[in-house]
């Protein structure tokens, strides 16, 4: 039986006693797999992983096809559960990966990093299940474009063969999974919370490695990698990852809690001591990694963010703009006047020296960024049939292909797929932006479409890196549930719903 619920804005499905609530319009919270299908999917994880445990060293692979097994039977039963505990599990993956060293030693070729594709893949066949509104926006239909298009430069020759470009695909094409997984199955109120939870606990275990140390499996994955991974040690100091696979990886989702926590107090949220300490510890990750680059696009995200917030009033742009600046001013000054640890002082002026000093070589990397990208747009321009989807990540490298990253999405997709793809990437990033801001002027009194928003344009350049297996899940799912809420409440026809969209905030 299906009730409308005329004060929330939702439907109210209601399936033998249980009650489930769902998006605008109607988005059914169960699909109905065929049971020979479902019956299948398990008899044949359940066998394999059998299969494997006779097998010795067979570990990792085992415990894939488990996880397989649990992911899969809770998406079949239940997708919009399964998001959230896909997006829980995420950023514990690089802990458990490490944790398996001491079993099973440092694998080649880690079948565990197959478990977000796979689930996400079966997620993003879930979210199109008999759903029609899927396709019905323009931004659906560009994302479809842009997937096409890296199907094909999956077999680009240029790339240095098929197998490039089959890994290069797990960077490319799973992070757009879950835009159809956001337009379907986004809850923002859950995602928030399961923001808030991680950020608790990974922010305390990594404020634990920075002033206690690491665990003897971390310190083995650690010498493992160090000669590979440039960015993990800095001055002779191991940089925290907390339960991450990368440091860069860990500090940008510090940098989306801090975000939270600043919305939350700008809205006058009743926990506010809670959000002020959760605040904290996120910002003390973020100055102990000593990434400056993430400093600098807080400061321009918080900038646009408030601008748009505050179009109409050119006075309080100026007043924002001016108190972030003073803020800034303010971190530096204390942060250059605070004794710190042996370890971790360097860091903490390679941060402080970057920022007062962009265009010293000697202390910034601004100009090298700068240098990248223009030497990325010139490569990708001259040729315009594009290097293949492997050319632009770790799979040029790990399967010897080539690799020729300019660390910004933007010009990486134009280096990967040409013009065409370098073209319909700008196009589904301006329209984005465009409806968020719309959605943002609208409706200024929503904080849930202000922070989806300021964490977009803090991601910039990087809503496709597909190494951060959270972050870009949690983009595309944002960018799927603003193009469902801008299609059904955002239109000019749908204005008439004025002030109840703005305060009580969509699912």
């Amino acid at each position: 039986m299906i009730t409308p619920c005329l004060n929330t804005g939702f439907i109210e499905c209601i399936p033998r006693k249980k009650r489930y609530r769902v998006g605008i319009g109607g988005r059914p919270v169960q699909v109905r797999f065929p049971i020979k299908l479902q019956t299948g999917l398990l008899v044949a994880c359940g066998i394999a992983a059998g299969i494997l445990s006779v097998f010795p060293g067979q570990e990792r692979l085992m415990l894939a096809f488990l996880a397989l097994l649990a992911v899969g039977g809770l998406i079949v039963r239940n997708p919009p559960r399964a998001v959230l505990v896909i997006l829980f599990l995420l950023p514990l993956i690089g802990f458990i990966r490490r944790l398996l060293i001491s079993v099973t030693g440092m694998p080649a070729y880690d079948p565990l990093v197959l478990i977000a594709p796979a689930a996400s893949s079966v997620l993003f066949m879930a979210a199109i299940w008999k759903y029609p509104q899927a396709f019905k926006s323009t931004l659906s239909w560009l994302v479809c474009l842009l997937m096409i298009i890296f199907l094909y430069q999956m077999a680009n020759p240029l790339q240095g063969g098929i197998l490039v470009g089959l890994a290069g695909a797990l960077f490319f094409i799973t992070p757009l999974f879950w835009f159809f997984i956001g337009k379907r199955y986004g809850n923002f109120n859950s995602v928030e919370r399961i923001i808030i939870a991680l950020g608790l606990i990974c922010g305390l275990y990594g404020l634990w490695q920075n002033f206690v140390g690491f665990f003897p499996f971390e310190e083995a994955w650690v010498d493992s990698v160090r000669d590979k991974y440039v960015t993990l040690v800095a001055y002779d100091k191991i940089r925290a990852f907390s339960t991450f696979p990368s440091v860069t990886e860990f500090i940008n989702f510090m940098a989306v809690v801090l975000l939270l926590c600043c919305s939350k107090l700008i809205f006058k949220d009743k926990n506010w001591f809670f959000f002020v300490l959760l605040g904290a510890i996120s910002l003390a990750c973020i100055m102990y990694a000593g990434i400056r680059g993430v400093v600098v696009m807080l400061v321009l995200s918080t900038i646009v963010v408030y601008s748009v917030r505050h179009y109409r009033r050119p006075f309080k742009i100026i007043l924002s703009v001016s108190t972030v600046f003073l803020l800034v001013f303010l971190f530096i000054t204390i942060a250059g006047q605070v004794e710190f640890s042996e370890e971790s002082a360097p860091l903490i002026e390679h941060l402080i020296g970057g920022l007062t000093e962009p265009l010293n070589p000697q202390k910034s990397s601004l100009l090298y960024h700068l240098d990248s990208l223009v030497r990325g747009i010139i490569t990708g321009s001259a040729n315009p049939l594009g290097f293949g989807l492997g050319s632009t990540n770790l799979a040029g490298s790990k399967f010897g292909g080539i690799n020729m990253s300019t660390e910004i999405d933007l010009t990486d997709i134009l280096l990967a797929t040409g013009w065409s793809g370098g073209i319909i990437a700008f196009i589904i990033v301006a329209v984005t932006i465009f409806q968020a801001a719309r959605l943002n002027m609208r409706y200024p009194g929503n904080r849930r479409y202000f922070l989806a928003l300021w964490i977009l344009l803090y991601f910039g350049g990087h809503w496709l890196n597909g190494g951060n297996y959270f972050l870009t899940s949690l983009v595309w799912l944002l960018v799927g549930w603003l193009d469902q809420q801008y299609c059904e409440i955002g239109r000019p026809e749908a204005g008439a719903m004025g002030s109840d969209a703005g305060e009580s905030g969509h699912n």
